[in-house]
């Protein structure tokens, strides 16, 4: 139980940050990775752990470009990897799953159903990039974590 209130906290307080002030501090990011490197080193599941961030790490440097995350939210992520052991590239899934529905459907309501078929296409197409707003990404790290928890893959 003490594995998941943990970074829970951390990561509410990460999601507070990331609204207030667009960014979050690297002393949570931090903390959370070195107590997560603790309790796994304690439960002796480090091994899991650090094939789980090598995998992650391996995701992140092809989609971490692709969602436009930024260095706090790269941080956050390999922190809750650390939490999560060999189950954090199903976290990441789920992270980035809701990142892209999010994104579908706010460019659905700003542009409407057709055109949104029509920047998609050209996104596949083309790379053609359609901007959005600026989101905390504190808060889809947050959900990713939360489904993977609450579906008992951890």
């Amino acid at each position: 139980m003490l594995n998941i209130l943990i970074p829970i906290i951390f990561l509410m307080l990460s999601c507070y940050f990331d609204y207030k002030e667009r960014r979050i501090p690297n002393e949570i990011t931090y903390t959370m990775f070195v107590s997560g490197s603790i309790v796994q080193i304690a439960t002796g599941s480090i091994r899991e752990t650090l094939i789980g961030l090598l995998v992650m790490m391996f995701l992140l440097s092809f989609f971490g470009r692709a969602f436009k995350l930024g260095g706090g939210d790269t941080k956050l992520i390999l922190a809750c990897g650390t939490w999560l052991g060999n189950t954090s590239p199903y976290f990441l899934f789920f992270a980035f799953l809701s990142l892209l529905i999010y994104n579908c459907l706010s460019m659905i309501k700003k542009h409407g159903f057709g055109p949104f078929l029509k920047i998609t296409g050209l996104e596949f197409l083309y790379g053609h990039t359609q901007s959005l707003d600026k989101v905390p990404g504190a808060f889809f790290i947050t959900a990713g974590y939360l489904i993977l928890v609450l579906a008992n893959l951890r």
